[in-house]
């Protein structure tokens, strides 16, 4: 799920077969036609899934975090989908962490995005990414995208939201 196994192929890195990603894809997932949608397909296919030792901790995370609220009936993104709208829908959803939205890039900028990833995002997605110095500084990541998909998307002056059009507003000659 966090695509360690892509983007640090030559590392060690324990990875552990696991049943939980099928029940939070069922339970806890919120739709989209991207990772989720993928995931869904290959679980149809797989009884397990590997996954890495921090993934199966951020399942199980999840998992007990959203039955505490409201009964859990709340569903979260998967952090790939929420990376996805981001740049889909910019200023309505907030990207993952600095570090994951760091890996996600550098994997979608693989090959010039001819991968496995780039090819279940949609095209937008993978020029904002391929195309622009996305900076990633702390706070900032949001506005990073933001702007990246601003750049991407032929600089329109008409926005979608309040915050997308802020952080355009504050676009200095550096960013």
């Amino acid at each position: 799920m966090c695509l360690r196994m892509i983007f640090d192929a030559k590392k060690e890195l324990p990875m552990l077969n696991t049943t939980a990603l099928h029940k939070f894809l069922e339970d806890r997932a919120t739709p989209t036609p991207f990772l989720y949608s993928y995931l869904m397909k290959l679980s149809k296919k797989k009884t397990t899934f590997k996954i890495c030792a921090h993934c199966d901790s951020w399942l199980r995370r999840q998992c007990t975090t959203l039955k505490m609220s409201r009964g859990g009936a709340q569903r979260s993104f998967l952090l790939v989908d929420r990376f996805i709208l981001s740049i889909m829908l910019p200023g309505q959803y907030a990207p993952p962490e600095m570090r994951i939205s760091q890996r996600l890039i550098d994997i979608i900028r693989k090959d010039n995005g001819n991968n496995w990833l780039a090819s279940i995002c949609p095209p937008l997605v993978v020029r904002t990414a391929c195309d622009n110095i996305i900076i990633m500084s702390s706070r900032k990541v949001l506005k990073g995208i933001t702007v990246a998909v601003w750049k991407s998307d032929r600089r329109q002056t008409v926005f979608s939201n309040g915050l997308y059009a802020k952080f355009i507003r504050c676009v200095g000659p550096d960013d």
